[in-house]
């Protein structure tokens, strides 16, 4: 397997955590079968710190919640919710 490859099969896995979590601007949907919403959080629930820590907590306890998964989640209810991460 070349870079290309590498390149090519990690945009494939973005795309698919793109179109499994994901917001509408008022709710977070996480979707993991191809139809299936497991869960949906409230934005307002992620606007602080703490509330984004307590459903990353939620969420994390869940055999079905992978890394790549849980990173997806923070990253979209961080920037829906308007936490910032870094200065």
């Amino acid at each position: 397997m070349g870079i290309e490859d590498y390149f090519e099969q990690a945009a494939a896995k973005q795309a698919d955590l793109a179109e499994r979590i994901y917001c509408d601007g008022k709710t977070i949907f996480i979707r993991i079968g191809v139809t299936s919403i497991l869960k949906s959080v409230p934005v307002n629930q992620v606007k602080t710190p703490e509330g984004l820590l307590r459903w990353t907590y939620e969420l994390a306890r869940h055999s079905w919640m992978d890394s790549d998964r849980l990173r997806r989640f923070i990253e979209v209810a961080g920037e829906a919710g308007g936490v910032k991460f870094q200065e």
